[in-house]
């Protein structure tokens, strides 16, 4: 690409219209999503850590699974239940639907 004669006048290229503060509020949130994986897997090691070493020693694979049974149906069970509140809250139920996304989220 050629360069422009007159330096002073290079201007930084837009990212697609964005208002400045955009980049300072998407590195936050991916900062906010590290910090929250790194304590998230650090607290899923020590469970499991634990798990392990309070188990009894001939049933250790028993205790570990049903460990990972209890989290996978509590994990279920909340995702159907946050759906179901988000769904229903509201004052219309016209075609099964709540009208309120402010009331259906603070409802989960």
């Amino acid at each position: 690409a050629a360069a422009s004669a007159d330096a002073g006048t290079y201007s930084q290229p837009s990212h697609a219209g964005l208002p400045p503060h955009t980049s300072l509020l998407g590195g936050s949130l991916v900062g906010t999503i590290a910090c929250f994986a790194l304590v998230f897997a650090v607290n899923s090691s020590i469970h499991s850590y634990l798990v392990v070493l309070y188990a009894a020693s001939d049933k250790v694979a028993a205790s570990v699974g049903f460990y990972y049974m209890a989290n996978a149906c509590g994990r279920l069970l909340g995702t159907l239940g946050s759906g179901v509140l988000y769904t229903y809250v509201g004052d219309d139920l016209g075609l099964l639907a709540g009208t309120n996304a402010v009331q259906g989220l603070a409802a989960c």
